[in-house]
């Protein structure tokens, strides 16, 4: 509670410096995009309030990691046009690592979602991740990463094998997006020049349209529910989009999937957790669940929607 409030504190004055002064011109728009400088580089900009509000809440935000790469998105369209080639892999282990239980059920709600089915982790390659981030126009990982303090390029996925920032540098991409469900994956180090040096800048270097990652310790099971909000919203928007031949916006809907994700409630959030226990009860025999050891997968979903009975929600 008490980093949860250091947060806020932080939010407010931030938002002082950075929102208010321009909040009239900000109110017209429906996306704002932060360049920011220095150690605004992993504070989370989206969360910055306009009239007391999130940002997010009301407007698609954009956080791009230097104006090289934002010359680089501007030539490109915000738009996801279907049909598409989806990739999605998980690893709910690692070298050393604890399992991570609700990554088999967020891969089986994504893959439900979006009518594919999920990579085998455990034949793949580099050049065959490679050959993913090359040919999909949708990407998700979800494993355990690790921030290397002394070299933002050793900074780590745990795969199959870690895979490091220096070598993903390596890899070219035409993705609409790619997410990286990953502890610290959206972390870096400030360069010389402000830039900042880590997954999200190499990923778009390397022609990725966006990226998302996180900028801390990722809680699985906060993750599971918001790339379940996340892809159903996709899926949702593409069968709108198909009868109207236009594109999908993927920051509207990670505004919508994190809009449902904020106002969430006891019934809500256990109505979210019921749908996930029946796409994993069905998982094995639709093809859908990722390799990986998911034995207690179900028992810890259950645990979780009872646990919502006790929480103190706003």
């Amino acid at each position: 509670m008490e980093a949860k409030a250091e947060l806020a504190e932080l939010i407010t004055e931030i938002s002082t410096y950075l929102i208010e002064p321009f909040a009239a011109l900000i109110r017209k728009f429906k996306s704002v995009i932060f360049v920011p400088t220095s150690y605004l580089n992993i504070f989370p900009l989206a969360a910055l309030t306009l009239d007391g509000k999130p940002l997010i809440l009301e407007k698609s935000v954009y956080q791009v990691p230097s104006l090289s790469v934002l010359r680089q998105l501007h030539k490109k369209i915000d738009r996801f046009q279907g049909p598409a080639s989806i990739s999605v892999l998980a690893n709910s282990g690692g070298q050393g690592k604890g399992n991570l239980p609700f990554v088999g059920p967020e891969v089986a709600s994504i893959c439900k979602s979006m009518a594919t089915k999920p990579v085998n982790y455990t034949t793949l390659t580099q050049d065959k991740l490679f050959s993913i981030l090359e040919t999909s126009d949708i990407a998700h990982i979800s494993c355990h990463g690790d921030e290397v303090f002394s070299s933002p390029w050793e900074n780590v996925l745990h795969i199959k094998e870690p895979l490091k920032v220096v070598e993903l540098a390596k890899a070219n991409s035409k993705a609409a997006i790619i997410v990286f469900c990953a502890c610290l994956s959206g972390r870096g180090q400030i360069n010389s020049g402000d830039d900042i040096l880590g997954f999200a800048h190499v990923v778009l270097q390397s022609g990725g349209l966006a990226f998302i990652g996180g900028l801390w310790e990722v809680d699985d099971k906060a993750a599971m529910l918001l790339m379940h909000l996340f892809y159903q919203e996709i899926a949702a928007r593409r069968i709108a989009a198909a009868a109207e031949t236009s594109g999908v916006s993927l920051a509207g809907c990670w505004q919508e999937a994190v809009r449902k994700f904020y106002f969430l409630d006891n019934q809500s959030a256990r109505e979210i957790v019921e749908q996930l226990i029946t796409v994993w009860a069905k998982a094995r025999e639709e093809g859908i669940r990722p390799e990986g050891e998911f034995t207690y997968s179900r028992f810890h979903l259950e645990k979780l929607k009872e646990s919502f009975l006790l929480l103190d929600w706003p």
